[in-house]
């Protein structure tokens, strides 16, 4: 294979979770967050590389609130000083849920996946979410593009025409 279709060559990653995050009370995280990576289902994924989505679980539905890319590995990026910050303006702002990570990683976890394709799944997370929670508390990433889609993307409230609904099966989007 030469080097030109090696790097064109598809990235499949895979999501794992969601994993409750551990609280002391309604809006603190625990004091100690190594209890998280401790979970079984966790330990062959701690040490990999990806994209993480902080979020709150409400009844039946998910509220992204920060989403970051783990460029040394999960463990060492997902619970640092500057993310903690993030979670607790989260928790705060929130009026209610649980909090929950899910990660994104290489499903079999060998080799590096490049920081590129990283980057970009960290980028169209960040879009995605932004969309769903315009509260997200990121900055980067998040600037939203000066068009819309009615009935599909950022639109305005109100009901889809016909023609919106059947563009949406088109490119399977549940709208906004």
């Amino acid at each position: 294979m030469t080097r030109h279709k090696a790097a064109n060559r598809l990235t499949e990653f895979k999501v794992y979770g969601p994993f409750d995050v551990p609280t002391e009370g309604k809006d603190e995280l625990a004091d100690d967050l190594n209890q998280f990576w401790r979970k079984e289902r966790l330990q062959g994924i701690a040490k990999r590389r990806g994209c993480y989505v902080f979020a709150l679980r409400a009844g039946k539905g998910y509220t992204p609130w920060y989403v970051g890319k783990a460029a040394k590995n999960f463990k060492q990026e997902c619970f640092g000083k500057h993310q903690q910050v993030k979670y607790h303006k989260a928790l705060v702002r929130s009026k209610r849920g649980r909090p929950v990570m899910l990660l994104v990683a290489h499903p079999n976890g060998k080799g590096r996946v490049s920081e590129t394709k990283i980057s970009a799944v960290e980028k169209h997370l960040l879009r995605l979410g932004v969309m769903k929670n315009p509260r997200l508390l990121q900055k980067h990433g998040t600037k939203m593009d000066g068009w819309a889609i009615q009935g599909m993307i950022r639109s305005s409230r109100g009901q889809p025409s016909r023609s919106a609904l059947v563009l949406r099966k088109v490119f399977r989007v549940n709208g906004e």
